[in-house]
């Protein structure tokens, strides 16, 4: 992507394992996010970095989207109680794969680079873990997919849509499990918004 081209944005999707990645420096532990391949792993820093103005002049004054399927850390979120909403809550439980150590009290997270015209959207917070349905998938990228299906009809502000997602994971899911470490825990994606100009789905 080194020359200007005839397209509107850029999006990017992955669905991987992921963890964080601890080093320690004096007396500080700082993190980062990792996503985990074939051959290793890769931070989600140096992945956002391949498609920054520098590496792909071609992209320069676009909006580029990046959505994040992975965990990114062991912590679980109990949830809270709320009155007054009807809530449609989905149970269905997956077994835990990746479990990192505990987190030391002193951490200090990579700060998040500053890239213009970038929105990144992950599956879940900083050191929390992100849930999947066994048969359909995770529950991001069912959210996910849900909203911007309905989007295709009309022209909407994509920060308005990814709002939606949010409060669709955050409110339509919960898990389910025989332990109670485990059972009724909930999860909320989160969004890193870099861009410079509204950007809308529009009908094509």
């Amino acid at each position: 992507m080194n020359e200007d081209r005839d397209f509107d944005c850029f999006v990017l999707a992955i669905s991987s394992h992921g963890e964080h990645l601890e080093k320690t420096v004096g007396d500080k532990t700082i993190v980062s996010d990792v996503i985990h391949c074939t051959d290793g792993y890769i931070t989600t820093q140096n992945i956002l970095q391949i498609f920054s103005d520098e590496n792909c002049p071609g992209l320069t004054g676009k909006p580029r989207f990046c959505f994040i399927q992975a965990c990114r850390g062991r912590q679980l979120d109990p949830g809270v109680l709320i009155n007054n909403h009807n809530i449609d809550i989905n149970y269905e439980y997956d077994k835990f794969g990746y479990h990192n150590k505990p987190f030391t009290n002193h951490i200090v997270t990579t700060p998040f680079p500053c890239m213009t015209d970038f929105l990144v959207m992950y599956a879940t917070p900083p050191g929390y873990y992100a849930f999947r349905r066994m048969k359909e998938g995770s529950w991001f990228v069912l959210a996910l997919a849900k909203v911007l299906r309905s989007a295709c009809r009309d022209k909407c502000d994509i920060n308005k849509l990814l709002r939606q997602v949010v409060k669709e994971v955050s409110y339509g899911y919960q898990s389910e499990s025989n332990n109670y470490a485990t059972d009724m825990k909930k999860q909320a994606p989160v969004i890193y918004s870099m861009l410079t100009k509204t950007v809308y789905m529009c009908p094509k």
